[in-house]
């Protein structure tokens, strides 16, 4: 379970990760953590990298980044109205939410940089 109450559902499609993974949690037996981290010890790594200026937050921005502007692309995307302009918007926070483990929303406000949507115009159409 993740932030805000959230299961993390991920599909592994490598195999060699997925072994070391169904290892670590039989090592880790029922209710045990198949990782031994804990959010000091990201803060801390996260800490370590470039200059000392990155935080465990930077790590999932980047991560939330990415992802949202794989689903846009560079080329400018036009819709016809602003609710079509929204629903996409919305499916890609509901896809970062998906591997970030939080809730659309919060993916929204604090983590996909809105820049990103820039390239999203709306050419509602005017009946004559």
């Amino acid at each position: 379970m993740g932030k805000e109450g959230v299961w993390h559902d991920h599909v592994v499609t490598d195999a060699g990760l997925a072994k070391s993974l169904l290892d670590r949690k039989k090592s880790a037996g029922d209710g045990g953590k198949i990782f031994n981290t804990n959010y000091a010890k990201v803060s801390k790594y996260a800490k370590s990298l470039g200059t000392g200026i990155y935080s465990a937050k930077d790590l999932r921005t980047i991560r939330a980044n990415e992802i949202a502007q794989e689903d846009v692309g560079t080329d400018p995307r036009n819709f016809s109205t602003d609710k079509e302009r929204s629903e996409f918007i919305k499916s890609v926070a509901i896809k970062v939410s998906g591997v970030l483990g939080n809730r659309p929303k919060q993916a929204l406000a604090s983590y996909i940089n809105p820049n990103v949507f820039d390239n999203l115009t709306v050419s509602e159409q005017k009946a004559a």
